[in-house]
């Protein structure tokens, strides 16, 4: 990583990081790194996949929870998913066997596609409460 990014200290890997000029998406492009570590056995990098599959599926379950569906469906996106293919098998398999009714499938939008598709439906789900109340 500090070849990658042309540094030499834990300080200076700190402070990339947390740069304003450092976004979302550096850090996203970092994750082959983890994959390449992994491969190669590091410690390090096992634990940072392994870290972000528990916290993941934290926030999954999270979401889940407050469905009220006895058979959610749950479609999940990002760098974890897409960047580390080992991490993505770990997070299907921790998931799954600890919420074995829900669904796991590909997302059929991006995520701000999806939002729009939330809101527009709670726009309509609202406006057919405010009519029958009528």
């Amino acid at each position: 990583m500090y070849e990658r990014l042309n540094i030499s200290s834990v300080p200076e890997l700190i402070a990339y990081v947390y740069s304003e000029n450092t976004g979302k998406n550096d850090i996203a492009a970092l994750a082959p790194l983890i994959a390449e570590g992994m491969a190669k056995g590091d410690e390090a990098s096992i634990d940072i996949c392994d870290k972000a599959v528990s916290e993941l599926c934290s926030l999954a379950e999270a979401v889940i929870k407050g469905l009220d569906s006895k058979n959610p469906e749950l479609m999940l996106s990002g760098s974890i998913l897409t960047k580390l293919p080992p991490c993505e098998g770990e997070v299907h398999k921790s998931f799954k066997s600890r919420n074995e009714n829900v669904k796991i499938s590909e997302p059929e939008h991006s995520a701000e596609t999806g939002a729009v598709l939330i809101g527009a439906e709670m726009i309509l789900q609202e406006g057919n409460l405010l009519e029958n109340n009528s």
